[in-house]
């Protein structure tokens, strides 16, 4: 993907790093690390809670950045445990508790607040850097990817209370999220190559929503079809199975 998106949109193999994955393509290395370690680390009591510690911890570190996406691999780490480890029953058991849809209400007006107010500094979201970079103290940084680890989850449980039980249209394109995220950086990037900004900023505001909910709808489309989605399983199934069975 990273050698794909370079040669179209670079056109040269001198931006080509393979130790920082370009745009979005980070993930898919933090997936294939997430999968080759998981068996290992899934032993771990409280897994969720030792990777959210770890995530806060890296925070410190200066030299754990963008290098073989690091931090973004601890950072999100949590996450991946959560899904991991995630039960039916779990499900079940919060999908019952109606109420805890107010989360994502109680997350929603504590995201805007923090925006509005600047509180935490905007790309502290990316996971990227140390606290350090952003010229905060330790307890502070930890306090704020605290928090945003809290909005994160509180997200999460709310999504799982709305999102029905029977299959609509919308969930079989959920499940596709994976190929949509990942093409869709070459779909935007060949669209601001053939929309200059100077011509986009010409536009009204009005037809930017328009073009953007358009090229979103055609996106999704696109890269959400059950073809695009099952070349994409068997090429990672068959990459991951060569490394894992090494492993």
């Amino acid at each position: 993907f990273d050698l794909a998106f370079v040669l179209l949109f670079d056109r040269s193999l001198n931006n080509l790093n393979v130790f920082e994955p370009h745009y979005a393509f980070w993930y898919i290395f933090a997936l294939f690390i997430w999968r080759l370690l998981i068996k290992s680390t899934s032993k771990i009591k409280f897994l969720v809670s030792f990777s959210i510690i770890l995530g806060l911890a890296v925070g410190v570190f200066d030299n754990i950045n963008l290098f073989l996406s690091a931090s973004r691999i601890i950072c999100f780490l949590p996450f991946f445990a959560f899904g991991y480890k995630f039960t039916e029953s779990d499900y079940n058991r919060i999908k019952s508790k109606k109420y805890l849809f107010v989360l994502g209400i109680l997350g929603s007006l504590i995201t805007i607040i923090l925006n509005i107010k600047n509180i935490i500094p905007f790309f502290m979201y990316t996971f990227i850097d140390s606290y350090n970079y952003f010229s905060v103290s330790f307890s502070k940084g930890f306090l704020f990817r605290g928090i945003i680890y809290m909005v994160a989850f509180m997200f999460i449980i709310a999504f799982i209370v709305i999102i029905p039980n029977k299959k609509t249209f919308l969930s079989t394109i959920g499940e596709r999220t994976i190929t949509i995220y990942l093409f869709s950086s070459f779909f935007i990037q060949a669209f601001f190559a053939l929309c200059p900004e100077p011509f986009w900023s010409s536009l009204n505001e009005f037809l930017q929503i328009l073009i953007s909910l358009t090229l979103t709808a055609v996106i999704v489309l696109l890269t959400g079809n059950k073809y695009v989605f099952k070349i994409y399983n068997k090429t990672i199934d068959f990459i991951s199975s060569i490394f894992l069975h090494k492993a």
